[in-house]
């Protein structure tokens, strides 16, 4: 079997590649460059044998299609009048279809230029290029079609068509007045893109990981949104969104292990909602002027309280569950990053380089002991003082203190699960809960986001939360997502939780590992009174603590103001948008923080 990288570097290939783009080049010259921008494949994978894998948010899913999927792709549509592919991926369908019908018309799109390129390194298309029978659209030339009314019947690519869904969304709904663009990402980018449909923009999404800079600015020129919305900042957003004239709007929703790099750029369309009141004074120091704190949500469409069947009961019925990472991957991550900060920076001094591994140590067994107080600042100031004068930050900005955090946040939540092994408690999450499983703990696998997660907390007699250690001012996703389900909750206590919730009417908290089992232990008891807090806690939830809600508030601060304005003219220029995140819950678990 032949790996994409075959043709990637193989002479044929690349001969194969430059007589399609001689031709693309005399029949539309403007794609042909855009497919000529700088872009990276790390979204592909294989190895010899193999199928070709594409990630998407962290999974990675077969791309290809055999013969059963592409005649499957084809079912049920009139193809006498040509075709046009939504999604190419590795275009076994598309290539089927160009070879059986020489005479019909056939357009081919996708988002990744990098798909494109592949697909015209694997087939001599010149011909049917060149004669104009074969087009290609690229990223926002979707719109054209959308624009002119696409007459031609579309061929949906199995897997891109579900991951490019607002894409298809446009091309099935059309284009209104309204619009937004929005930054691919991972969590709650789906309950924004469909909170901001309901309030009636048409939403077209920009992947800063497959597009280039100058691609997502032709993107934005050509669809003209009135606003880039995204989750999680990435430095040079602001100033892209300045150069473009459009107001970017920014949920931060996850941890990051990186400063936020000052804003070269005016702010006063940039918008900042935090989850962690302790960042507001972050972003401002780095020149963002509009800040403010925004709790996290949950989205009641897909959480809510279900009745399980029999099968259902039997795999997701608990006395006591909680859903997460372990963090043992981000923590084994962090850990290497953090020793590789000192050992740049201590190469000339062995003596102080030896004494890291120790100090370090030091710091996480000082912490260990009591996880109800966050130390990890003054602690790791007070062993690494001395040395810290030698260190500067690395390629990615990583905080050595932010990445020590992350270390002491695995070991809090091993420590606390483990406390509650004797009450056999069921753990979702990744696989490093596995490692539990002698003392009791039932590592139960990966929670599916969607429709899973809603049954496990709606199983569960006592969900509860374990905040990571230095977050102590945010309120995690869990939270939300449970209560609006209808389950009980124990939540660690914070003043952000007390500050939107009444503890013991909606909720209930706990301050210590103590109080925590015997929170457990007493609601276990008294199941009537558990059922009674979460009945409040989900009409709270409902009420006031919907994503509908928090974008409602974010389009508050701009429309009205230059929001009807669209896009400004220009030019970008610059490196890639790049901030580092801390995991929010690992490869395969997309739930929480």
């Amino acid at each position: 079997m032949s790996t994409i990288n075959d043709h990637v570097n193989s002479p044929e290939g690349a001969k194969t590649l430059v007589n399609n783009l001689k031709a693309l080049v005399a029949k539309d010259k403007q794609v042909a460059a855009r497919l000529g921008y700088p872009v990276g494949n790390r979204q592909l994978r294989q190895t010899a044998g193999k199928p070709v894998e594409y990630c998407y948010r962290r999974g990675w899913y077969p791309l290809g299609m055999d013969e059963a999927a592409v005649e499957s792709s084809f079912e049920g549509k009139d193809l006498s009048r040509g075709a046009f592919f939504f999604g190419l991926g590795l275009g076994e369908h598309a290539a089927a279809f160009i070879e059986h019908h020489p005479d019909l018309p056939v357009t081919i799109w996708d988002r990744d230029p990098w798909l494109i390129r592949l697909f015209l390194m694997a087939h001599d298309l010149s011909d049917p290029i060149a004669s104009g029978r074969l087009r290609i659209a690229l990223c926002a030339d979707l719109l054209d079609f959308i624009e002119a009314g696409q007459e031609l019947p579309v061929v949906k690519h199995p897997l891109l068509s579900r991951i490019y869904r607002n894409e298809l969304l446009l091309l099935n709904g059309g284009i209104g007045k309204k619009r937004a663009a929005l930054c691919e990402g991972e969590l709650f980018v789906d309950d924004v893109a469909k909170a901001l449909r309901h309030e009636g923009y048409s939403v077209f999404t920009l992947d800063p990981v497959v597009l280039s800079l100058q691609e997502m600015a032709h993107a934005v020129d050509r669809f003209k949104p009135a606003f880039l919305s995204v989750i999680d900042y990435k430095n040079g957003l602001a100033e892209f969104c300045s150069v473009k004239g459009i107001s970017l709007l920014c949920w931060e929703v996850n941890p990051t292990t990186d400063r936020i790099t000052p804003c070269k750029a005016n702010t006063d369309s940039v918008n900042i909602f935090t989850y962690r009141s302790s960042q507001v004074p972050e972003f401002e120091k780095a020149g963002f002027r509009n800040v403010e704190y925004m709790p996290l949500a949950a989205d009641p469409e897909q959480r809510k309280s279900i009745v399980l069947d029999e099968n259902d009961t039997a795999k997701y019925s608990a006395d006591l569950s909680f859903v997460g990472s372990s963090m043992v991957e981000v923590a084994e991550t962090h850990r290497k990053a953090f020793l590789a900060l000192f050992e740049r920076a201590c190469a000339d001094d062995a003596p102080a380089l030896a004494r890291v591994p120790v100090l370090m140590r030091e710091v996480l067994e000082a912490q260990h002991a009591d996880f109800s107080t966050f130390r990890i600042p003054e602690l790791f100031h007070e062993k690494f003082g001395g040395i810290m004068k030698k260190v500067s930050l690395d390629e990615n900005g990583n905080d050595p203190v932010k990445l020590l955090s992350e270390v002491a946040a695995s070991e809090k939540r091993f420590a606390y699960i483990s406390a509650f092994g004797n009450r056999w408690i069921r753990v979702w999450g990744d696989p490093g809960w596995d490692m539990l499983s002698g003392s009791g703990v039932r590592y139960m696998g990966l929670a599916g986001h969607k429709r899973e997660l809603s049954k496990i907390y709606n199983g569960t007699a006592v969900n509860i939360d374990i905040n990571r250690l230095y977050q102590a001012d945010i309120i995690p996703m869990r939270v939300f997502d449970i209560l609006a389900c209808g389950g009980f909750l124990i939540a660690e206590h914070s003043p952000a939780l007390k500050g939107i919730f009444r503890v013991g009417e909606e909720l209930e908290t706990y301050r210590t590992l103590e109080e925590f089992r015997e929170k457990v232990d007493y609601y276990l008891k008294n199941p009537q009174k558990a059922r009674s807090i979460a009945k409040r806690g989900m009409e709270r939830v409902r009420s006031d603590h919907t994503v509908a809600v928090r974008v409602r508030r974010m389009l508050d601060c701009i429309e009205g103001d230059s929001i009807a304005a669209g896009s400004g003219g220009g030019g970008t220029t610059g490196r890639s948008f790049k901030r580092t995140s801390g995991g929010a819950d690992g490869p395969g678990m997309k739930h929480g923080a």
